[in-house]
């Protein structure tokens, strides 16, 4: 069972390097809006997740991959722009469910849940 497994996720990284094979943010813009209109997501929740999600890949444009951001480096993001940006509540939680909904579609990564971020002064998880 372990060997199965364990080819199905080396075939899966091999096909997401295919279509991914480098941090080529209108790519992944592009297929991230492509899969959220087959999912029926609505005009204006679209265009706000890539806004977030434009956002986001210009501040990790430095990897090489999607794959190779560290959760560290996602969360340390997230802080910057609460303490530093002065973001609403509502501006980050939208930030963060546009990341983790990238994860989901472009990596098919569901652990994506665990980006966990501070909402005034708490530290959530979801």
């Amino acid at each position: 069972m372990y060997l199965k497994n364990k080819t199905a996720q080396i075939a899966k990284q091999n096909i997401i390097k295919y279509y991914f094979p480098d941090m080529n943010s209108e790519i992944i813009l592009e297929t991230f809006e492509k899969r959220l209109l087959m999912q029926r997501y609505a005009g204006n929740t679209i265009r706000s997740y890539k806004d977030y999600a434009s956002i986001f890949l210009k501040h990790v444009s430095k990897y090489p991959s999607l794959e190779e951001i560290p959760l560290s480096d996602i969360e340390a993001f997230i802080n910057e722009k609460v303490q530093n940006g002065k973001i609403s509540v509502s501006y980050q939680k939208g930030l963060v469910g546009a990341i983790k909904k990238m994860y989901e579609l472009i990596l098919d990564l569901k652990s994506a849940t665990i980006i966990q971020y501070t909402i005034k002064g708490r530290f959530m998880s979801r």
